[in-house]
Parts: structure tokens; C-alpha cells; sequence
């Protein structure tokens, strides 16, 4: 067993290889990272990509350091991006191959375990950096500008972020067994500013961990725009399924997914009506016994609940019965309803409530909902001519 000293001096052995690798090193991989990048999404910017592979080169030697380096560029690149993991990953691959033969060619000392380990650590750290950034942003209600991108934790509670335990073998031999049979019985599910975006898809190759699926554009667009993957329950699975997204090809309609896990439920799929996010910003009022109780902010709405996002909770409970004011394509619209459920985030809270709105109330929600979801569907649609 190596002590404290013999770490320390392998470690030092290490830094001071990699110092003069990457010094020769460095345009290669930011050359190679760039167009890998651009490969895998031709919507990444180059220099972009180039900022992202500095970043990675200059972290490797001090990984303590290196979150603080990029952990925005990457969850800026990440959000919009999902293959960027894998890029990251593939990159990483590529420096330590050429690492190996860098320090044979120099006969230089080089701790390939070490150097193993330090990638490894700078990954997670990386992740663990972005997860946790991502999550902060989740808890924050900007009221200036709450409809630009709603929070994704808000997406999660509506599809599912109950991850069972998940035998990921048996997963494996399933899908092997629908390409075999060439099954095309599985649907995914994406909710696009609480549209459910729902398709067929097939699939065509499995490697290693991998599944690659055929799919509808359109279906691809809202995998993509979400950053989340999710497909139903069938004859072949017993529980709806999520996944990790790794590259999206609109050419081919291909996209691969990996990392499969099982979700207890999938509370989208047991709505009543279609539930949509306003076109814009627009508060509400809740009132309990004639007195104004909170403000918030219409989230969204069906023909039989809605929900408010807001910073204040009062000690409200579900079950009891309020009143809400707000204005609905330009008119003032007052409802009685019931709490159902408060969703508590870091910073704020999501109240969702069952409606019980007049003939004429319910006639005007249906409307708007009918014309919000032309309006969506639209907007997903010009967000895939982007990549035609």
C-alpha cells in the first residue's frame, strides 16, 4: 500500500507530464473537440466548442479549480445541447490515448491509473458542479420574464422524477428482443410547454448501453428542447421508462438514448385535458374567506385545474377551498376553486388547484387552450426548421 508521500510524488510525477502534453497537445484536442461538436450538433457554435475544450484542457491540471472554470459555459451548452456528455466523454478518450504515446515517445513517466482517475474526478465534479447550478436556477421565479423557460423541476413533477431501481441487463435484453422482433409498440412522451408531444418509435440499433431509436421530428424537437427522454409502459415493459439523451440526428431521424432507468408513474398521463403554459406573463390572486391570501403567477392552465407559482406560503393546505383572480386574454377572470397539491421548491411554490369554473368560464379556458396549442405546436415546429 502506497503511502501519503509515494501519492503525493506520483501525483506531482503526473501534473508535470501532463503540463508538457497538453503545452503540445493543446490545438489537437481543441481542434478535435470543436468538430466533434459541431458533428454531433450543428447548432453548437465553434467557438463555443473551442471555449468548452480551453476550459477542460486547463482544468485538467488543477481539478479542484475546475467547476469554477466552466460550470456555466457547460450548463449553458448542456440545456440546449444533450450530446455535449457524450462529447465530453469521447474527448476524453481521445487526450488519454494520445497521452499513452506522448509519454512513450518522451520516455516520460506517466501514472496511466492516476491519469484515469483524475479524468474520472473531473467529470463528476464537473456534473456535480452543473447539477447543483441547475438546480439553483430551477428555484428562482424571475416575474419579470417566469414564461421564458419554466423551470425544469416543473416539467419533472408533471412526467416523473421517481426513478426506481432498475435492473439495466433486463432492460437491455428487452430492447433486443423488439429489434428482434422488430417491435415498433413504444411510445415516447415529451411535454413542450405543457403540450404532450407523444410518437411511436423503433428501434434500429443497440450498442453496448446504447439504444438508438427511429422517431418522428417532431417528437425529436421536444426531446431535444426538454433535455429528457421518456417512453411508456408496454406489453414488453411493466414500468414507463426515462433515459439520458446522448445525440439527436434530424437526417435520419435517429436518436440514441442510454442510461435507462424505471419511473413509478407518469402523472402527464393521467390528466383529464390538456393543461397549457400562458402566452405571457399574467398574476393571479388567491383569496380565502373574502381576503386576499397570496400572489402569484398563472402557470398553467386546463379546463379543470390550473397552478400558481409564487414565493409566499401562508400555511395554506390541500383541500381547502379559494378563490383566484386573474386575467385571461385580456379579461378579468374570478374562479373558485380547491387545493390539491403544494409542490415546494428551494425558493418557492407551486399550488395546484381543481377549478370550478361557470359555463361561460369554461367555454372561454377551452378556447384559449385550443388556440394555445396551435401556437405551441407551431412554435415547435419552426424551432425544427432550424435543423432541416
Amino acid at each position: 500500500m502506497k503511502t501519503n508521500a509515494f501519492l503525493n510524488n506520483d501525483t506531482q510525477k503526473l501534473e508535470e507530464s501532463l503540463a508538457l502534453f497538453l503545452k503540445e497537445f493543446k490545438p489537437l484536442f481543441e481542434d478535435f473537440f470543436t468538430s466533434l461538436c459541431t458533428k454531433f450538433d450543428p447548432t453548437i457554435e465553434a467557438y463555443s466548442a473551442k471555449e468548452m475544450a480551453t476550459a477542460l484542457t486547463q482544468s485538467l491540471l488543477n481539478t479542484q479549480d475546475a467547476p469554477l472554470l466552466y460550470e456555466k459555459l457547460f450548463l449553458a451548452l448542456r440545456q440546449d445541447h444533450p450530446s455535449i456528455d457524450f462529447v465530453i466523454q469521447k474527448s476524453m478518450v481521445y487526450l488519454l490515448e494520445h497521452s499513452v504515446i506522448f509519454a512513450q515517445t518522451h520516455s516520460l513517466p506517466l501514472n496511466v491509473e492516476l491519469l484515469c482517475e483524475r479524468l474520472y474526478q473531473m467529470i463528476d465534479s464537473l456534473a456535480l458542479h452543473a447539477n447543483a447550478l441547475s438546480l439553483q436556477s430551477d428555484a428562482v421565479i424571475d416575474y419579470t420574464d417566469v414564461m421564458g423557460k419554466m423551470p425544469s423541476k416543473a416539467f419533472q413533477s408533471d412526467l416523473s422524477n421517481d426513478v426506481l431501481l432498475s435492473p439495466r441487463y433486463e432492460m437491455m435484453n428487452i430492447f433486443q428482443q423488439m429489434l428482434v422482433e422488430n417491435q415498433k409498440n413504444i411510445y415516447c412522451l415529451s411535454l413542450y410547454e405543457g403540450i404532450p408531444i407523444s410518437s411511436e418509435a423503433t428501434v434500429v440499433e443497440i450498442l453496448d448501453a446504447n439504444v438508438t431509436f427511429q422517431m418522428s421530428p417532431l417528437q425529436e424537437i421536444a426531446m431535444l428542447l426538454e433535455n429528457q427522454a421518456f417512453l411508456v409502459k408496454n406489453s414488453y415493459f411493466p414500468n414507463h421508462l426515462k433515459a439520458d439523451i446522448v445525440h439527436i440526428d434530424f437526417k435520419t431521424n435517429h436518436v440514441i438514448l442510454t442510461n435507462f432507468r424505471y419511473v413509478q408513474s407518469m402523472p402527464a398521463l393521467q390528466r383529464e385535458g390538456v393543461r397549457v403554459y400562458p402566452s405571457k406573463t399574467s398574476n393571479i390572486a388567491l383569496y380565502q374567506s373574502d381576503a386576499l391570501y397570496l400572489n402569484g403567477i398563472l402557470h398553467d392552465i386546463s379546463t379543470q385545474g390550473l397552478s400558481i407559482l409564487s414565493n409566499e406560503k401562508e400555511g395554506l393546505h390541500a383541500g381547502e377551498d379559494v378563490l383566484l383572480e386573474f386575467e385571461l386574454q385580456d379579461e378579468k377572470v374570478s374562479i373558485n376553486g380547491k387545493v390539491v397539491n403544494i409542490i415546494s421548491y428551494t425558493n418557492s411554490f407551486r399550488y395546484c388547484i381543481h377549478i370550478l369554473p361557470n359555463e361561460g368560464i369554461s367555454q372561454m379556458i377551452a378556447n384559449y387552450i385550443e388556440q394555445r396549442e396551435k401556437e405551441i405546436i407551431a412554435k415547435l415546429q419552426r424551432e425544427l426548421q432550424k435543423y432541416a
